[in-house]
């Protein structure tokens, strides 16, 4: 089996060991949402909680630290440079048999929304922002973040040490930055 590492840095899982060592750098002080997809029941029950489902995806939300991409701050509101502001990264993964029927869309939506709803979870901050970089090859997640009211807020050329991305390695590459806030 393999896990949504199609687009890692670290390539494609071969192994549940290869996946499971992909998920010990995803999950630690992150928020994660498994995505899980109804499937067709033979029972005639209505309730939810019996039907069968299965894995397809994860949705990330973590505090944005001084390891992660630093950006221009030109592409960000003003209000996010303040203390008062908690910057946030997106990060999301699908697995092929769950790629063009919108659950991605739904599921980030719905991630988004629920931020916004839950201001206790946010009480020590004044704003909350969240950004998502995609690579500019990436049309799928380009449209997925279209599709919500993330606002596209530029594109940057990133140059760096190799990295292996979407399926090369790349020492250059052009990112589509993404954000909005779900608090303010």
């Amino acid at each position: 089996m393999t896990v949504l590492t199609s687009s890692s840095i670290h390539g494609r899982s071969k192994t549940i060991e290869d996946t499971e060592k992909a998920l010990e750098g995803i999950l630690p002080n992150r928020t994660a949402y498994m995505i899980h997809e109804l499937l067709p029941s033979d029972s005639d029950s209505s309730s939810k909680e019996n039907t069968p489902t299965r894995f397809i995806g994860l949705v990330t939300l973590r505090p944005i630290g001084p390891k992660d991409l630093v950006l221009p701050d030109h592409f960000f509101p003003s209000s996010t440079l303040s203390p008062g502001c908690l910057k946030m990264e997106l990060g999301y993964g699908f697995l092929p048999v769950a790629w063009g029927k919108g659950y991605a869309t739904e599921a980030v939506k719905t991630v988004l929304e629920a931020c916004g709803k839950e201001r206790k979870l946010w009480d020590a901050f004044e704003k909350v922002f969240v950004r998502a970089i995609v690579n500019e090859e990436n049309t799928a997640s380009q449209r997925v973040l279209a599709k919500t009211e993330m606002k596209e807020l530029g594109v940057h050329t990133w140059d760096g040490d190799g990295l292996w991305l979407a399926g090369k390695w790349r020492t250059r590459d052009r990112l589509r930055i993404y954000g909005m806030f779900v608090v303010e």
